[in-house]
């Protein structure tokens, strides 16, 4: 169908999963403790023939669907699908049939899907087609967004036609259902033609439909709404729309959105206004202190701060946001960079106050500092007046190395430093595995060399020889008169 063919609203980041159709949940009892739901009320259990029985509790719900309790039945046909203890699939078709006769429109969704789903099917095929559309076709009419979805999703497994697919798709988003809302939308900004069926593209319908849905429930929308006025080559941009769909998103605590939005505000834009205030609002709202953060509005926001003056705890926190929630290696770099200027800022202050303890400590850690970047005097000073911190120094560098021969395991051991045992055998190793290498190369360059020989010489033979000219004919010498 090829409504399933919706384009990806944006890249994934980490904190949101695929899109996907939303699960079928439980009905869950809603009376204070003690009571039962049955017959759409709160009761005392020892009133009543049957009620809904607890989600999890598998023997409740055989007893109160045998007494005639749609919802029971339909969470018992939950629980026989997806609990892999007590997992049936063919009863849980029975009883979700059971339900559905009873009222309950979700559990005829579910029948539709087990009628697909189920009992060995490998080929793509439907097991109960009849089966699968006349319980989706009942879910519908009764205003069951989800089983609207289903005849449209599936219609080509179940006989439903095309046409009449999109007819469905617009009213389970019509109905409620985001994901249709979305599906819907992309279907008609791009637009559709095949097997006789034609749709013709209407971006700013398409776009309606995103925004109805995104202020409604459909958050996914309306970071899809936001990518596609920003990028999509079918659609006038239009960031004043775009922030809009963004704000929506990040009051739902979608921190993507959140971020994308203080880079829209923080950039600006042919019709926004740049809001540095506004921006900075939203990279913290993108950036909390617990869950996901969308680590580029961590960073942008860190750098910043950092640029507006000194490193201050909120930008060494920012880059540790971003270090630890997708491992960003700039991030974490940033990170130790904006702990040590803040370490030295402070032993600035402190050195300027007259406390030499402070101003030595300084002095050597603007020579180790100059020393990483390779300053030969600042390397020389550090071993001539702080020896021992230089060995540490050396020693920390050497290990980061995994102790390979060069400048840093060299100067430590230059200082008096000794290797332990294991890093002696690291150099064996890599010594040996380097013999090895070289010889492996040696021998596949002589093998080269041989092949391109033979090559030559079979050319040769295949070339044609060049006629030899013959020697000119010596005439004879005139007969001596």
């Amino acid at each position: 169908m090829p409504i399933q063919k919706k384009v990806s609203s944006a890249p994934e980041d980490g904190e949101e999963k695929k899109r996907k159709k939303p699960e079928t949940k439980v009905k869950r009892n809603p009376c204070p403790e003690g009571l039962v739901f049955a017959a759409g009320k709160c009761a005392d259990p020892t009133e009543v023939s049957s009620h809904l029985c607890e989600d999890k509790d598998f023997e409740d719900c055989e007893r109160q669907c045998a007494s005639g309790d749609a919802d029971s039945c339909f969470n018992l046909g939950l629980l026989l699908r997806r609990d892999m203890k007590n997992r049936d699939l063919v009863r849980a078709e029975e009883v979700q049939n059971k339900a559905c006769d009873g009222g309950n429109t979700t559990a005829c969704v579910e029948v539709g899907e087990l009628a697909c789903r189920h009992r060995g099917q490998t080929d793509g095929t439907c097991r109960d087609p009849e089966l699968s559309r006349r319980r989706f076709k009942q879910a519908c009419e009764d205003g069951d967004a989800s089983g609207c979805l289903g005849l449209a999703f599936q219609g080509d497994d179940i006989g439903v036609e095309r046409r009449q697919q999109i007819q469905y798709l617009e009213r389970s988003c019509k109905l409620g259902s985001s994901f249709a809302c979305g599906s819907y939308g992309f279907l008609l900004i791009g637009g559709f033609a095949a097997r006789g069926v034609e749709l013709k593209r209407q971006p700013e319908k398409g776009l309606e439909v995103l925004e109805r849905s995104c202020e409604g429930e459909g958050t996914d929308n309306c970071l899809a709404l936001a990518m596609l006025l920003k990028t999509a080559k079918k659609v006038k941009p239009d960031a004043k729309r775009q922030l809009r769909a963004l704000e929506i998103a990040c009051n739902r605590n979608h921190v993507r959105a959140c971020g994308l939005a203080g880079e829209l505000l923080m950039d600006g834009a042919k019709n926004v206004a740049r809001d540095g205030v506004r921006a900075q609002a939203f990279f913290r709202k993108g950036c909390p202190d617990e869950g996901y953060v969308y680590a580029e509005g961590c960073v942008k926001l860190a750098r910043y701060l950092w640029n507006a003056g000194k490193p201050t705890n909120e930008v060494l926190s920012l880059f540790t946001k971003a270090c630890r929630g997708f491992s960003r290696t700039e991030a974490c770099t940033q990170a130790a960079r904006v702990a040590a200027a803040m370490v030295i800022h402070k032993l600035q202050a402190q050195c300027e106050g007259g406390d030499g303890v402070a101003c030595e400590e300084l002095s050597v850690r603007l020579l180790i500092r100059g020393c990483r970047v390779r300053e030969k005097n600042a390397c020389d000073t550090l071993e001539e007046k702080h020896p021992q911190r230089a060995l540490d120094y050396w020693e920390r560098d050497c290990a980061q190395t995994r102790f390979a021969k060069g400048r840093s395991c060299d100067r430590f051991e230059a200082l008096g430093g000794v290797l332990p045992a294991r890093a002696l055998k690291l150099r064996k190793e890599r010594a040996k595995s380097a013999a090895e290498a070289k010889a492996r190369l040696r021998r596949e360059q002589a093998k080269q060399r041989r092949e391109q020989a033979r090559q030559r010489r079979e050319q040769a033979k295949l070339r044609p020889k060049k006629a030899q000219p013959k020697p000119p004919v010596k005439e004879a010498p005139p007969p001596a008169k």
